[in-house]
């Protein structure tokens, strides 16, 4: 995400109009902070909350030790990263070893493998 407009700022803190570099959707940010840490680390890392990819063109994924239960998560199966349609979102109700078990419309724990899945927005 990268910054469009500045709505506001009072000394470091700013409002802003920010912008998706993959499929330009537009979210008001507020909570800017005018440093080079936030410029340079906290906005590339920020995700859109359309197409999930960071200024790099990533989708942050989950690991067993980053996802715990009842967490709402977006399953993004590999192969199919930009077709939408593929999506699904489900909430975590356990986890072993090796995989997350994800319920999915209200279907018991389907075994899914944390980097196939994403925090959902």
């Amino acid at each position: 995400m990268k910054i469009k407009t500045i709505l506001s700022q009072y000394r470091n803190d700013f409002t802003a109009t920010i912008i998706c570099e993959h499929c330009n959707h537009e979210e008001k940010l507020t909570t800017g902070y005018d440093d080079n840490y936030y410029h340079t680390t906290v906005l590339p890392a920020r995700t859109c909350s359309k197409c999930y990819k960071n200024r790099a063109g990533d989708i942050p994924r989950l690991t067993l030790e980053t996802s715990y239960e009842k967490q709402i998560v977006l399953y993004i199966p590999r192969h199919a990263v930009d077709d939408m349609s593929k999506w699904e979102q489900g909430v975590i109700s356990s986890k072993n070893d090796t995989y997350v078990f994800v319920r999915f419309n209200g279907n018991p724990g389907v075994a899914v493998d944390p980097s196939d899945l994403t925090i959902k927005q």
